[in-house]
């Protein structure tokens, strides 16, 4: 498929795209070296405890809070009644509650932006 777009054009595209990507990972650097040492303290949390090597990766996709995912260590290693996990997460998780209501959700028109927006409140996000 040939397109009539000059090449200068698409090489000033791409170098726009790559300073883009470039300021997220400045942005996002932060962030990462301030999660990183949670990340650290998860793995060997889960050693520790003699469960799988799997687990943190697991932990980090279904665990909505980071601070859960430490809970859950110790819950998971002490074999804690399914109840009690069940309430420890709604406790730990009924923070993002209170979040929603500052937020002057009316003014946000698009349900994309709506989306996001309640998911961009939270202090995972």
């Amino acid at each position: 498929m040939h397109t009539d777009v000059p090449l200068h054009v698409t090489a000033r595209a791409s170098g726009a795209r790559r300073q883009q990507i470039a300021a997220g990972v400045r942005d996002s650097f932060s962030a990462g070296l301030g999660i990183f040492p949670l990340g650290i303290a998860l793995g060997l949390l889960i050693i520790q405890a003699g469960l799988p090597w799997w687990l943190p990766p697991a932990l980090s996709l279904a665990a909505f809070a980071g601070s859960l995912e430490l809970l859950l260590v110790g819950m998971m290693a002490s074999v804690t009644p399914l109840a009690a996990v069940a309430l420890t997460v709604l406790v730990v998780n009924f923070r993002h509650v209170f979040y929603a209501f500052p937020f002057p959700l009316h003014l946000v028109k698009s349900p994309f932006a709506k989306a996001y927006a309640v998911y961009a409140m939270i202090d995972e996000a």
